[in-house]
């Protein structure tokens, strides 16, 4: 039976706990922050979602395992939510405070937030609730059965911990 590996590395923009994993629309599990989970699946086409409670979630991904083989699937988030903020916070600004006629400060700056927040909202709700997640097939070193990624990553790790020993001073 063919196997489903789901890789979700760390992400300093996704630290929710754990994702939920739905094959074909029935959950399967969840994978955490920096783990890997398998999954036996039949070998025939499979529709793969994975969900988040807060952040939303990913767009169906449709696998065809009628050939037996094994999948890697990688996780990631969209890392640039944050830049939506920063590109529509001075439109807004200077649209409300064009509009407004108060002269308090503090209501200036406190309905500006609110507003920011509110169009933010709607942009989430409306786009990036199932864009949050992006899942890929990504491709396998079969004399390891890791990931390319993987492994630069566990080389980055040795050669961190070669500097905390001391092995590269001269």
């Amino acid at each position: 039976m063919p196997k489903i590996t789901i890789v979700r590395p760390y992400e300093w923009t996704n630290q929710e706990r754990k994702t939920n994993i739905y094959i074909d629309g029935e959950k399967v599990g969840c994978v955490g922050i920096d783990q890997t989970v398998q999954f036996e699946v039949s070998p025939v086409r499979h529709k793969i979602v994975l969900r988040q409670k807060w952040s939303g979630g990913s767009k169906p991904l449709e696998l065809d395992l009628s050939d037996n083989k094994d999948t890697t699937i990688k996780m990631r988030s969209f890392k640039y939510n944050w830049l939506i903020l920063i590109i529509i916070f001075p439109l807004i600004n200077s649209a409300y405070l064009t509009l407004i006629n108060i002269d308090i400060f503090i209501v200036k700056v406190m309905g500006n937030f609110l507003v920011v927040g509110l169009i933010y909202l709607i942009i989430y709700m409306l786009f990036l609730r199932t864009r949050f997640i992006k899942v890929r097939e990504i491709e396998v070193v079969n004399s390891k059965k890791i990931t390319k990624e993987e492994q630069a990553r566990l080389i980055g790790e040795i050669m961190k911990a070669d500097e905390r020993d001391g092995l590269y001073d001269i």
